[in-house]
């Protein structure tokens, strides 16, 4: 790395090591020399903003990665239907581009599925927190849904975008998709979801007036 790299971006390419040797599953390559050479950091600087031991230094990568796993980057406030659309048309763009970046953050989340480890419970724990506590409330505020159907809705739509992603990195050119292609099938798995799990709307009733002139036998 750089010798000028700020420190975002040594903590960003230390986490993004540790999950690329999550992913391979070579516990070894975490010790703290491999890891620093790996990503081009020294020991010092390990020990003093990641940690010293195999658990500090996967809970650190997972805290700052949990952005990648769950979508909750940061964006402008949500105060209603089409500001919710474009944050997570945004989010769409963003998740994009740390998957190009690091496409083992996508493995590391389907990995985390199929695993009782404490770093899988970390991951699922974060994408829960996400759902519950930020996107759902946010349908349910836009949308004006029940609770329980927002986080029906919150859920698909961070499960869906996160099988999209997982489909574009097993892809193999020449048949990978483009980030345009698969930018635009995620705006509309967005799109589809907001539109198609929303209430219908309620018919508006009739004043007891106009249903008297309805049923009345003289009405024309």
């Amino acid at each position: 790395m750089p010798g000028g790299a700020s420190k975002e971006e040594r903590l960003l390419a230390v986490a993004d090591c540790i999950v690329q040797i999550m992913v391979s599953r070579r516990s070894d390559s975490l010790a703290i020399g491999a890891l620093a050479r790996k990503a081009g950091v020294s020991r010092a600087w390990l020990y003093k903003y990641v940690g010293r031991n195999k658990k500090e230094l996967v809970e650190n990568a997972l805290s700052y990665l949990e952005r990648d796993f769950t979508g909750r980057f940061d964006r402008q406030p949500v105060r209603d239907l089409e500001s919710l659309k474009a944050a997570l048309l945004e989010g769409n763009l963003k998740l994009i581009a740390s998957t190009r970046r690091n496409p083992a953050i996508i493995q590391l989340y389907f990995g985390s599925l199929l695993f009782t480890a404490p770093w899988a419970t970390r991951v699922r724990q974060a994408e829960n927190s996400y759902i519950r506590e930020v996107l759902g409330p946010e349908i349910e505020r836009c949308l004006g849904v029940s609770r329980n159907r927002a986080i029906f809705m919150a859920e698909s739509i961070s499960s869906l975008r996160m099988t999209v992603m997982q489909r574009w990195v097993l892809q193999r050119e020449p048949a990978r998709m483009s980030e345009k292609q698969v930018k635009g099938l995620l705006d509309r798995v967005v799109e589809f979801l907001l539109q198609e799990l929303r209430p219908e709307p309620k018919a508006q009733k009739a004043s007891p007036a106009l249903k008297s002139k309805i049923t009345s036998p003289g009405a024309a």
